[in-house]
């Protein structure tokens, strides 16, 4: 999130990572990187835009937003599904290796 300057010395650089840039931000099973960098899509949708697309809620935060922000239930963005933005992705999960 905001609080993580992306690149070491000078100013905060508050930059998108790769991931698993962040060895650190694992969890116990070695999922990399579930909260913070990208706000995400989710299913739930709150509404339409008056051309009628879909507005979805994103949750989590990105690297811009405030150190909050870094939690899966942060709820503070919706967005038309159609909005492409550099804070915003998505994440895919599978149960098995591929």
């Amino acid at each position: 999130t905001e609080s993580n300057d992306g690149i070491a010395g000078g100013t905060d650089d508050d930059i998108l990572l790769a991931t698993g840039a962040k060895t650190t931000c694992s969890s116990a099973d070695g999922v990399m990187d579930m909260s913070g960098n990208l706000k995400e899509w989710t299913n739930e949708i709150t509404g339409t835009t008056t051309s009628g697309t879909n507005i979805a809620v994103l949750r989590g935060g990105a690297y811009d937003s405030p150190a909050q922000g870094a939690a899966c239930d942060f709820r503070s963005t919706r967005a038309a599904v159609s909005v492409v933005l550099p804070t915003v992705g998505f994440r895919c999960c599978k149960a098995t290796a591929p």
